[in-house]
């Protein structure tokens, strides 16, 4: 358990300035209670220190408690943060897939398709072909007047 801190470290802004001249007389009366002078020093100013000293560790225990609560909420919500997150990106990675195998479908239709009209401009290729040879034909014959 790591040790407790000293009166004087206890808040860094004091509530009220009445506070604050408390935390520093008990402060000093557990500073001159630990010399030599300690026996001549009243009992009830050391009792009303230490008093101090209890009821602010016991508010510190308490804003921990506080802290912790609030950090267990923290750790549920960014729990369920976490489970919608996969359950999105496993959405989209569905998402995904199917938009993969559309553009593989598509792409081997597109190169049927191609190659198809490739095949029909050959074939219109020959029917022009032939449509100017029978054309040309039926002009220089003579049964065609």
């Amino acid at each position: 358990m790591p040790p407790s801190p000293s009166v004087a470290t206890i808040s860094n802004r004091p509530k009220n300035p009445k506070a604050e001249s408390q935390k520093a007389q008990a402060a000093s009366i557990l500073d001159l209670a630990a010399t030599e002078d300690a026996a001549w020093y009243p009992l009830h100013m050391v009792e009303r220190a230490m008093q101090f000293i209890l009821e602010s560790q016991a508010r510190a225990e308490l804003r921990m408690e506080k802290w912790e609560a609030r950090m267990d909420r923290v750790d549920a919500r960014r729990d369920r943060w976490e489970a919608r997150a996969n359950a999105t990106e496993k959405r989209l990675d569905k998402r995904m897939d199917a938009i993969t195998k559309l553009l593989r479908h598509g792409m081997r239709m597109l190169a049927k398709t191609e190659t198809k009209l490739a095949q029909l401009a050959e074939a219109q290729k020959e029917t022009d072909r032939t449509l100017k040879a029978l054309i040309k034909s039926l002009r220089h014959s003579p049964n065609g007047r």
